[in-house]
């Protein structure tokens, strides 16, 4: 579909991310980073570890208490059980990880996540922590509720929302240009009721839910806004608001008036289904543009990463794909470290991957490093056993070090990159 002239999009991406958006804030509370113990050079168990983990894992990597070290947030789901734990993983000064659940939060079971994020939602200085409800292959009617984790000084305060949103798409944006970020859900009650629409930012440590037609979110949500008009795209994954097309990007005004529509679909020939997305400038021209991953159904199939380039003019077009042979998991991460950007891509295996931006081009940056950890911890890369269930980044942004966490038969491990 041809894109409509539209306010041109600036170098602004509000967060946007199903499973994988970063950040974090200052504040006193969400532990200490002391020393962990082990040299970071090696291979290291993180430190007090429950074992309380979901099926279906999911992750956020963000700095929690202010002290230049992200921070590391799992959850997840457990499909017809639905119970899962969020567990919070505090990094020392030497790089490694301890589990501070329990000291930061007085309960940690909730009904289940496909997505996480850390922002400061009520702009006290101090990170928090959003986790949209979620629970695939719940029997009888579960409740999927989202959980609020307010950062603290001490512990996080839990809210728990009570409509009932099962929400597999979710990402990060300020709707209405009042400063604070609003949450986009799918919106499909599990009650049978469908909607779809956005939690709104009373300033307050409340939300409320505003029902739309054009924010649906689907399966996975990235979201471009131009600060002038307050214009914005979505891209919302499965979610059919294009004839012929499983996904599309909707351009939409200031009040949630459709300016523009465009058609997505995977340039792959089996790949089809978007799981997630992300948002960023990866030409330079001043544009921010989206990252998809597709994934196929089909098991043993590999899946595909495309980047699509924003015309600067509401237009958005397939331009080129990053790689299609590996399968990919439900957590992107985008991060910066000493001005170079970097894009994580979680996935089972050893099929994690670690791209670099330069120039345009993204190249994969320590792919034999993660190996080599996942073999040293007893994991088997590329062999399909799940011995090796996920892999991700985090930064110290103190040192401008590079460590790697991979959960690998039961246990999470890490080990310094660069």
């Amino acid at each position: 579909m041809n894109a409509k002239n539209l306010a041109v999009f600036v170098l602004v991406a509000l967060l946007a991310a199903c499973g994988g958006g970063g950040g974090g804030g200052g504040g006193s509370g969400s532990g200490s980073g002391s020393s962990g113990g082990s040299p970071t050079s090696s291979i290291s168990a993180v430190n007090n570890q429950s074992g309380l983990y979901a099926g279906v894992s999911n992750w956020v990597v963000g700095d929690l208490n202010g002290d230049g070290l992200d921070d590391v947030v799992f959850g997840g789901w457990n499909g017809p059980s639905n119970t899962a734990n969020v567990t919070i993983f505090i990094q020392n000064t030497d790089g490694t990880l301890t589990e501070k659940t329990t000291a930061l939060l007085d309960n940690s079971v909730y009904s289940g996540s496909q997505r996480l994020f850390i922002s400061d939602f009520d702009h006290d200085g101090r990170a928090d922590i959003w986790i949209p409800g979620f629970n695939d292959g719940c029997v009888g009617g579960c409740t999927a509720n989202s959980v609020m984790l307010w950062g603290t000084t001490g512990k996080y305060t839990r809210q728990d929302f009570t409509d009932g949103l099962d929400s597999h798409g979710a990402c990060l944006a300020d709707m209405d240009g009042d400063g604070y970020l609003d949450m986009i859900v799918r919106g499909a009650y599990v009650f049978g009721q469908t909607t779809s629409g956005y939690y709104l930012n009373n300033h307050n440590r409340t939300f409320t839910f505003i029902p739309s037609s054009q924010v649906t979110a689907g399966a996975t949500c990235s979201v471009v806004k131009d600060p002038g008009s307050n214009n914005f795209a979505i891209l919302q994954g499965n979610t059919a608001g294009v004839a012929g097309y499983s996904s599309y990007i909707s351009v939409l005004d200031s009040n949630l008036n459709l300016i523009n529509a465009i058609g997505v679909t995977s340039h792959s020939n089996v790949a089809n289904d978007l799981i997630n997305s992300q948002a960023l400038d990866v030409n330079g021209d001043g544009y921010i543009d989206f990252v998809m991953v597709f994934n196929q159904i089909a098991g043993g199939v590999a899946g595909v990463k495309e980047v699509w380039l924003n015309d600067g003019n509401g237009g958005f077009a397939y331009a080129y794909t990053i790689d299609s042979s590996t399968n990919n998991q439900y957590s992107i991460f985008k991060t910066n470290l000493a001005g170079q950007d970097y894009l994580m891509f979680d996935a089972p295996n050893g099929d994690a991957q670690l791209y670099k931006l330069n120039a345009g081009a993204w190249t994969l940056f320590g792919k034999s490093s993660f190996d080599t950890m996942a073999t040293e911890a007893g994991g088997r890369p590329g062999v399909a056993d799940w011995s090796i269930k996920t892999g991700l980044v985090y930064m110290n942004r103190n040192s401008n070090k590079i460590y790697m966490m991979q959960y690998v038969n039961g246990n999470f491990y890490t080990k310094l990159l660069q």
